[in-house]
């Protein structure tokens, strides 16, 4: 379990929690003030997933800190998914463009499209006698040619919107600091780069970008007032693919959800080996699902009551459904669906072992909140969840990809309700101490305070980011 700091690639790597400040923010002579006012911007917000939830729940710890905060997205937004009820509920604006708007776009691109389809089929069979290809072939290339030329507009102009929408927002809601989460969008980004206001960088995943990608996030990241990761190990590989930055990465981990009842935290020993399992989180292939049904057939050879309950939706949900019937689990795994948010203190519950069989990991916002409702943890020995768990102490680690190493621990703790109810008191302690969101937002308001000193001290970094062609234009509302 990694719980250092080190430095890498003369990039250092800080606990807000145990530093007085952040190295990037030593040398500078201001005074460290917290922010009034945050804007939280993301590239999207799905019905479900951990950097929604992320965004979630620091607008909702910022706002019971005193701050005000507003929440931005790039794309549009669904107006009645979980985590937009929960903004409004709380009453934290959030914005995005129209989705009428987006839609237009959308209908120009197909406009465009049947535009150059006179032109695709006067290209084909040049293309066809000059390159020595067959009239499929040509009539693919040329289709493919031109198609990208539309796919660029199109994107210029969504990025147009964006921009827009962006600059309005932040004249309208004044923010102190602009904390963006991910690099999926370059118009926020370099926007923010570029601005007067203090920007703070957060990578939550991760980081796999090449080429024209890396060169350009490298230049960004260079101009940042603070760069936030929220792991060990991934502040160690954004310093290393990305570094060195003249700021220091902080550590600032996600906050969880505590569990609506005390109830929750009930240690639900079953008698013999009727035991539940669990996990939650997109149905994605790199989250490893399939390792986890793959493990339940071993699992119910020796013990047949225990059953398997997977929450969460995804691109994977259809092949995860044929790979449980194949395998005779029809009657042992249960694909829920989506769990609302107002609906995990039940869903945990139900379980006594939760699962995180993830192969590539930033954080892990759902392992930390099945440990907030003191559930012995098993997950995969990857990224953030590494330094999360500590062997044999608040869970177990698994390899990654090994269904027999996973099933051997499920069975481990189906066995021994002893150690089940001692890593789960653990990981409840653990998840108070280091998760709760009290505790998470003080370590991110003491980044955002030495960042602004920093801005305040003109201690900013000064090398020019490449910026996307965006010229303003309007076009943003307000979700209701």
């Amino acid at each position: 379990m990694e719980r250092e700091t080190p430095a890498s690639r003369g990039t250092a790597i800080s606990d807000p929690g145990a530093d007085s400040a952040p190295s990037g923010a030593r040398g500078c002579s201001a005074q460290a003030s917290s922010p009034t006012g945050v804007l939280l911007a993301v590239h999207r917000l799905y019905s479900h997933g951990g950097i929604e939830e992320h965004t979630v729940q620091t607008a909702l710890a910022l706002k019971h800190a005193g701050c005000r905060v507003a929440v931005l997205s790039a794309e549009a937004v669904d107006g009645t998914n979980m985590y937009t009820r929960a903004l409004r509920a709380a009453g934290i604006p959030l914005y995005g463009p129209q989705p009428r708007l987006l839609a237009l776009v959308d209908l120009a691109e197909r406009g465009a499209q049947l535009c150059v389809l006179p032109l695709r089929v006067t290209m084909t069979p040049v293309i066809a006698l000059a390159r020595g290809l067959g009239l499929r072939a040509a009539w693919r290339e040329a289709g493919q040619g031109f198609g990208w030329r539309v796919d660029w507009l199109t994107a210029r102009v969504r990025d147009a919107v964006v921009a827009g929408i962006t600059k309005a927002v932040a004249r309208r809601f004044g923010p102190d600091v602009v904390q963006i989460t991910g690099p999926w969008s370059r118009v926020l980004l370099s926007w923010a780069a570029a601005s007067d206001y203090c920007f703070v960088y957060c990578e939550s995943e991760e980081p796999q970008y090449r080429g024209e990608t890396w060169q350009w996030l490298t230049g960004l990241l260079r101009r940042a007032d603070a760069i936030i990761a929220s792991s060990v190990p991934l502040a160690r590989q954004l310093a290393a693919r990305f570094g060195p930055f003249p700021v220091s990465v902080s550590i600032v981990p996600h906050a969880a959800r505590a569990p609506l009842s005390a109830s929750a935290l009930h240690d639900h020993e079953r008698v013999g080996p009727d035991v539940t399992v669990g996990s939650l989180g997109r149905l994605d292939s790199k989250k490893g699902h399939r390792y986890l049904v793959a493990a339940m057939q071993h699992v119910v050879r020796e013990e047949p009551a225990i059953r398997l309950l997977l929450g969460g939706d995804g691109a994977e949900t259809e092949r995860l459904k044929q790979q449980v019937s194949s395998s005779g689990l029809d009657h042992h795994v249960m694909l829920l669906g989506v769990v609302p948010r107002d609906e995990l203190t039940s869903f945990m519950a139900e379980l006594d072992i939760f699962v995180m069989p993830s192969l590539q990991e930033g954080f892990g916002i759902a392992l930390v909140e099945a440990m907030a409702h003191g559930k012995a943890v098993i997950a995969s020995n990857v990224g953030g969840m590494a330094a999360t768990v500590d062997h044999g102490v608040n869970g177990l680690l698994v390899p990654p990809a090994d269904s027999r190493a996973l099933a051997e621990a499920i069975l481990l703790l189906v066995r021994d309700g002893g150690l089940r109810r001692r890593l789960g008191e653990q990981a409840r302690r653990d998840y108070e101490e280091r998760y709760a969101p009290s505790v998470v937002i003080e370590k991110l308001l003491d980044v955002y305070r030495h960042a602004l000193a920093r801005r305040a001290g003109g201690c900013r970094a000064v090398s020019t980011p490449r910026e996307p062609d965006a010229a303003w234009s309007a076009g943003g509302e307000m979700m209701p």
